[in-house]
């Protein structure tokens, strides 16, 4: 590339830098007095095809927005309205987005031929096994109604905000608060909630949690509006993975074989009091439930 390293100087001077000296005053003292061939200072030009492709590479973004900042974000656990990073778990597996957008569709201008890759449940078997399709399913049925609900909670909050009087620097700061909820809940909608639903619900909650606290620091009898079930951490197993399919009739426990669909379904008896909600699925059984019936 025709660089000038440091070492070049070295071949002919002791204790001298090039840095001492304009690029104008190298030239002159160098090539216009001295003679010096150009390539006793800078280091060989390789010519070739490579380069010549390089320079014609299509960069999208010179005549399109980048349409998958929000969601290639949302992926690695950044840009959300919070200061905590939570990347998704395929993210820190180096699971790149051609892992699951597998599927190529016609679509886009036709003259062009553009075709476009979109997620497919198959992608969720080839790496994950049978029955992991329905996963995928899970995902975008909970990633819905979660988001549904939200946006009305949110027009619920914005109603009650309007309809408050009180100290200004309250209202500013629930106004604040109301503001990083919708950036959020749009962020979200955009990036795909799919791409990373524990961040997601992460944010959903601590922007629904920091509004209400300043909200109730304005008008002490406030009541908030539901966010919708679907975020309440027990309800997160349900919501998002075993909702559809992905809940085996028996399993093993302790050396037995255990009537699981017996008690989640028949007894409705909900995850947390069995499984760990933080450490995902860990078996923690509520024996103080247990003796309701037993």
């Amino acid at each position: 590339d025709g660089s000038v390293p440091e070492s070049k100087c070295f071949s002919c001077h002791t204790e001298e830098s090039r840095q001492e000296h304009s690029r104008q005053e190298l030239h002159d003292i160098h090539v216009t007095e001295n003679g010096v061939d150009c390539y006793r200072c800078h280091a060989d030009i390789q010519h070739g095809n490579f380069d010549m492709v390089s320079a014609l590479e299509i960069k999208c973004e010179s005549c399109h927005l980048r349409q998958h900042n929000r969601p290639k974000q949302l992926y690695m656990g950044i840009g959300g309205k919070d200061s905590a990073d939570v990347p998704s778990g395929m993210f820190l597996a180096q699971v790149s987005c051609t892992g699951c957008h597998t599927h190529v569709t016609p679509e886009g201008e036709v003259m062009a031929d553009q075709e476009k890759k979109e997620a497919t449940r198959n992608s969720c078997v080839s790496c994950h096994g049978d029955g992991y399709d329905q996963m995928f399913d899970n995902w975008l049925a909970g990633s819905k109604k979660v988001l549904n609900d939200y946006q009305r909670f949110l027009k619920s909050a914005r109603t009650s905000l309007n309809n408050t009087g009180g100290n200004k620097k309250s209202k500013t700061a629930a106004k604040a608060a109301l503001s990083r909820a919708e950036y959020n809940y749009n962020f979200i909608h955009e990036g795909r909630m799919a791409h990373n639903i524990k961040y997601s619900t992460y944010l959903l909650n601590s922007s629904a949690d920091h509004f209400i606290t300043e909200m109730k620091n304005l008008n002490k009898g406030y009541q908030p509006p539901s966010r919708g079930a679907g975020l309440l951490p027990e309800n997160s197993c349900l919501t998002f993975c075993h909702g559809q399919g992905l809940t085996p009739e028996t399993v093993r426990y302790e050396g037995e074989e255990f009537p699981h669909m017996l008690h989640f379904e028949d007894m409705e008896v909900g995850c947390q009091y069995c499984h760990s909600v933080e450490k995902h699925g860990e078996t923690k059984i509520d024996e103080e439930k247990c003796s309701e019936c037993h």
